[in-house]
């Protein structure tokens, strides 16, 4: 991913984690089995964090 900026990258990064929940979520999967396959640690509020990272997928995120 060489010359792209990095909101591109975490962009596509974070469209693949959105990707994985929505398509595990009728599985009844807990978002702390479905992180760690992205290599994320340990959330505290894991819950929320995924919500930033669903607003931040499409866009809305606050600056």
């Amino acid at each position: 991913m060489a010359g792209l900026s990095v909101v591109t990258v975490v962009r596509h990064y974070v469209r693949s984690i959105v990707e994985t929940v929505e398509n595990l979520r009728p599985h009844n999967l807990n978002i702390k089995e479905i992180l760690p396959a992205h290599g994320m640690l340990q959330l505290e509020k894991p819950s929320e964090t995924i919500e930033y990272y669903l607003k931040l997928a499409r866009g809305e995120h606050e600056r």
